[in-house]
């Protein structure tokens, strides 16, 4: 038997829909609230990971074995 489409399917799909879109497709403040939105969810997306510092340097084992086979 065949799911019924529920609301909130198309609630999330044009939610999806005006942020991706939005700025690109409609007019003024509605797309530059879409693009503000957009970049809004990227900050947050981008702050969950934090910057990482490798310990050592990663290139050096790679200089090190040229220099050696000179």
């Amino acid at each position: 038997m065949k799911k019924p489409f529920i609301a909130w399917e198309l609630i999330v799909l044009v939610a999806v829909l005006y942020i991706s879109l939005g700025d690109k497709v409609l007019p003024g403040a509605l797309g530059e609230t879409s693009a503000k939105t957009r970049q809004s969810i990227n900050n947050f997306l981008i702050g969950l990971v934090p910057g990482w510092e490798p310990s050592v340097d990663p290139y050096q084992r790679t200089e090190d074995a040229i220099e050696k086979h000179k």
